[in-house]
C-alpha cells in the first residue's frame, strides 16, 4: 500500500487487516483489488431478487433510483455497473433521454440484466476499457450505483467521467458513506470487493482537481451517500 494517499497527498496509516486510512482526507482504501467475476459468480444469488430473503435489496435499489431519476438532465445518459438491471430499467422510462448506455464487466451480471430486461443495450468490458467508446457520444449525465467503492484509482475515475461529460453534464453516484465512523469498516470487512470509501472531504479535493462542483449531496439510509456533480 503507499505510504501516501493519492488523493490529497497526505500520509496513509494502518487502520486494520488490509485497511488504510488517510490522514488528511480521511478515506480508506483496501490493499488489494479482487476477482470481479469469480467474486460475484460467487454470490450470483444477488440478482435472484423474486425471492422474499432478497427483497430487501430491490426496495433499496427502487429508493436509489427514484433519488437518480429527479437528478438526471436531457440528453445522452450512460451507467456504469448495470448490477440487477433495476437502475437501468427505471433509467430507460425517462422522457427526457435521448439515448441510454449500459456498462457492465461482469458476466453473470450481463446474463442476469438481458434475462430480466431484454430491451437494455449493454456494452461489455471494464470501465476503463468503454470509455472511449463514449468521448463522442455528447454524454449529459453519467450515473454510478454503488460502483465507485469497487474502483481503485478513483483519481482516474473523476477524470475520464469528466472526459466524457458535457460541459454542465451531471456525475450522479451513491456510494458508502466514508464519514460514519461505525460503518466504514462493518462495510469493508463485510464487502471484500470495496477497495475505496470517500469522504466529503475527499470527493471535495477530487472536484478541485477535476473541474466538478458539488451539486448535491445527501446522507441516506444503510450508511450511503447520494451525490450529485456538475462538470465545469
Amino acid at each position: 500500500m503507499p505510504s501516501f494517499c493519492s488523493i490529497c497527498g497526505a500520509e496513509v496509516t494502518w487502520l486494520a487487516p488490509e485497511i488504510h486510512k488517510c490522514g488528511g482526507c480521511n478515506a480508506v482504501f483496501r490493499e488489494s483489488v479482487i476477482d470481479y467475476q469469480k467474486t460475484y459468480t460467487d454470490k450470483n444469488y444477488w440478482f435472484d431478487l423474486t425471492t422474499p430473503e432478497f427483497e430487501w435489496v430491490w426496495v433499496e435499489q427502487q429508493n436509489q433510483a427514484n433519488f437518480i431519476r429527479r437528478d438526471v438532465i436531457p440528453g445522452n445518459l450512460v451507467e456504469f455497473g448495470a448490477a440487477n438491471g433495476l437502475i437501468a430499467q427505471e433509467l430507460a422510462q425517462l422522457p427526457q433521454l435521448d439515448q441510454l448506455y449500459i456498462q457492465e464487466l461482469v458476466d453473470i451480471r450481463i446474463d442476469a440484466v438481458k434475462k430480466l430486461y431484454p430491451k437494455i443495450d449493454l456494452v461489455r468490458g471494464t470501465f476503463e476499457d468503454t470509455i472511449p467508446f463514449f468521448l463522442d457520444c455528447e454524454i449529459k449525465n453519467v450515473v454510478m450505483n454503488n460502483v465507485v467503492e469497487h474502483i481503485m484509482d478513483v483519481n482516474k475515475t473523476f477524470a475520464e467521467v469528466h472526459s466524457i461529460l458535457d460541459k454542465g453534464g451531471r456525475f450522479i453516484f451513491v456510494t458508502d458513506d466514508g464519514d460514519n465512523p461505525f460503518a466504514v469498516l462493518p462495510a469493508m470487512f463485510a464487502h471484500p470487493e470495496h477497495v475505496v470509501c470517500l469522504t466529503r472531504k475527499a470527493i471535495e479535493i477530487l472536484c478541485v482537481k477535476w473541474c466538478f462542483v458539488i451539486k448535491k449531496y445527501y446522507r441516506m439510509t444503510n450508511n450511503l451517500i447520494y451525490v450529485v456533480l456538475t462538470a465545469e
